[in-house]
């Protein structure tokens, strides 16, 4: 076959340079060959989306539905001028038009690039910010376009926000949902309200549900001992939402994302699975991961910031594969790990539990994950498709 070689993708963006994490998950190769020609949706459900960030505006999904500014429901779906998404903690309490308006998606006030008001923006930006345009950050899918839900006004997010977004993300039909949060406190079937949504979005709407694993620096289990009482975060011995959702099988098929740091360990803060509890379901880079506010840099570490690199390297996999195909879950794992549980890397897997994310599509003998997309494209009777080196 006489395939086209392309040099390796450097963007100009000047954080790429210090984003670190990126060359742990083999970005420039990945991106060689500069995605397929999808836009998948990814929804960040979090505390909101400055959707004038000039890193962020480009990429922002907007609904062709929908006539912002208008003060009229377009597409009779209940909401008014979401053309870029909406604050459904707002929302669910005043209703009205300004509820989705750009003003309602972020934090006005939020003007510090070091707080985490921004941790909403900070997960869009690394999932799929505008590349390559000479400013902020490279992101793993800058061809993915974001969707803001905000469920997050408070410092936390209400059930009953959280159903909210994910009843608007399914009838919006995204591809994706990056939800970087977790519970805090412990977690058991009796408060396990969401599930049937979860279930719904990952089993009949095939959204690929991306959650961060937590950053108590706990090891999943099947049982709960703590409380919440003076410390709302479950202890060693407790047993947290990443289990219950996996090993629990209330929902199954859903990405849960641990930490690694700059080593390919473990970070110290991630949660993790022991040697029968296998919750986890993939591993991305955590630690000290640069970000940036107009222009403004900082750099933050937690599960929530791994999440949504798995949620871009998921849409730079669909944006090959749609919309004539979506793999299933266990294909999508293969995809955006390259299968690396090797020996090299088995005392990796076995401390964390999980995969190893690597973005897709690379070579260097790492072929697992190209392979299965070029064998999906060949059961399908694709021609002409593009494939990596």
């Amino acid at each position: 076959e006489n395939r086209k070689y392309k040099s390796q993708f450097t963007p100009n963006d000047p954080l790429y340079a210090s984003q670190t994490n990126l060359p742990l998950i083999d970005y420039s190769g990945g991106l060689d060959i500069g995605g397929g020609t999808a836009r998948p949706v990814i929804a960040i459900m979090d505390n909101g989306v400055n959707v004038d960030e000039a890193d962020i505006n480009p990429n922002m999904h907007v609904k062709s539905s929908d006539t912002y500014g208008d003060g009229i429901d377009n597409d009779s779906n209940g909401y008014i001028d979401d053309t870029y998404g909406c604050d459904f903690y707002k929302y669910n309490r005043s209703g009205g038009a300004s509820s989705c308006i750009k003003a309602s998606l972020f934090d006005s006030s939020c003007t510090n690039a070091n707080s985490s008001c921004n941790h909403g923006l900070w997960a869009a930006e690394i999932a799929a910010a505008y590349t390559n345009n000479n400013y902020g950050m490279a992101s793993i899918c800058p061809i993915c376009k974001i969707m803001a839900l905000r469920v997050d006004d408070t410092g936390g997010a209400y059930i009953s926000d959280i159903i909210s977004g994910l009843n608007y993300a399914m009838n919006e039909g995204v591809n994706i949902i990056n939800f970087s949060y977790t519970s805090t406190c412990p977690f058991d079937a009796s408060d396990d309200v969401l599930n049937p949504y979860i279930n719904n979005a990952v089993n009949t709407y095939k959204i690929n549900y991306v959650q961060a694993a937590g950053n108590q620096g706990s090891m999943t289990q099947p049982t709960c001992t703590s409380s919440c009482g003076s410390n709302p975060y479950c202890s060693a011995s407790a047993r947290n939402e990443a289990y219950y959702y996996i090993d629990g099988k209330s929902v199954s098929n859903k990405f849960i994302v641990a930490a690694t740091d700059n080593n390919h360990k473990r970070a110290s803060f991630s949660d993790f699975d022991g040697t029968t509890n296998q919750s986890i379901t993939v591993a991305a880079p955590g630690q000290s991961i640069p970000v940036a506010l107009n222009g403004t840099s900082t750099s933050v570490s937690g599960t929530s910031f791994s999440a949504p690199q798995v949620a871009g390297a998921i849409g730079l996999a669909l944006s090959y594969l749609l919309p004539k195909y979506t793999p299933s879950p266990a294909e999508m794992v293969e995809i955006i790990t390259a299968a690396r549980e090797d020996k090299k890397k088995g005392r990796f897997v076995q401390t964390l539990g999980s995969r190893k994310l690597w973005i897709w599509l690379r070579g260097q003998g790492h072929n697992v994950a190209r392979c299965t997309v070029e064998r999906i494209m060949c059961e399908q009777g694709w021609e002409g498709a593009r494939y990596g080196s």
